[in-house]
């Protein structure tokens, strides 16, 4: 029964490259008799980032605070303010408190950053310096924690920055949506549940891989 239903969900998953085919008629295109042939095939779909910035973006009045000891700060993405700094709203060094406070910024991914503390980082929504941190490499692997900082009040086991890298959101391209979960198995492939497609023809999902907070786009590094 495992091993059917295993089956049936890549058949189901292979089937939506077929343009405009239904999901019930599964099977491989021609000349493709294995997963790994249809894996292979270059450019199955577009890869899609969120779209920079830009000039005429609107301009929010940022949200300016006092903090215990008097100094006044501003809000800013955390990766704009220097690490070393100690904000109202941390506890420590790169942690940053899950629960909302309204005494702190508003976004989970905001700190207030003194004047002299902060940094000239253009906000394009493009990825940034990778972090560096020495982890081991390879798929399927934890990020225990998270990458890039590390949260406090996640009382709910809600998941660090990255910390399971291969999990994917499929989302409902008519309204946005989310619909399902799956897992990368390949840099072409996801696997999820035959449920999760049915139904469903090419273009009427899509993958969003790399998301954390669907809430905010002021991650260091963005979806695709």
């Amino acid at each position: 029964m495992k091993v059917a239903l295993v089956v049936a969900t890549i058949a189901a998953i292979a089937a939506v490259a077929t343009a405009q085919q239904p999901i019930d008629k599964i099977y491989f295109p021609e000349n493709e008799t294995s997963i790994l042939d249809f894996a292979n095939r270059a450019s199955i779909d577009e890869v899609v980032t969120p779209d920079p910035l830009g000039p005429n973006a609107p301009t929010l009045s940022p949200m300016t605070l006092i903090t215990a000891q008097g100094d006044r700060c501003t809000c800013v993405p955390y990766f704009m303010c220097k690490p070393e700094a100690e904000f109202a709203e941390q506890n420590k060094f790169n942690e940053i408190d899950v629960n909302y406070n309204p005494e702190s910024c508003q976004d989970v991914l905001d700190v207030c950053c003194r004047e002299e503390d902060s940094l000239v980082v253009p906000m394009n929504n493009t990825p940034g310096a990778t972090p560096t941190t020495t982890r081991i490499r390879g798929c399927g692997l934890r990020n225990i924690g998270g990458i890039d900082f590390s949260l406090t009040g996640n009382f709910n086991n809600e998941a660090g920055f990255g910390e399971f890298p291969w999990t994917v959101a499929l989302i409902k391209t008519s309204d946005g949506s989310s619909h399902c979960g799956g897992s990368l198995i390949h840099p072409n492939l996801v696997l999820t549940g035959a449920h999760c497609v049915q139904g469903f023809r090419r273009g009427e999902l899509k993958i969003r891989a790399g998301e954390w907070d669907t809430q905010t786009t002021k991650e260091r590094l963005p979806y695709q």
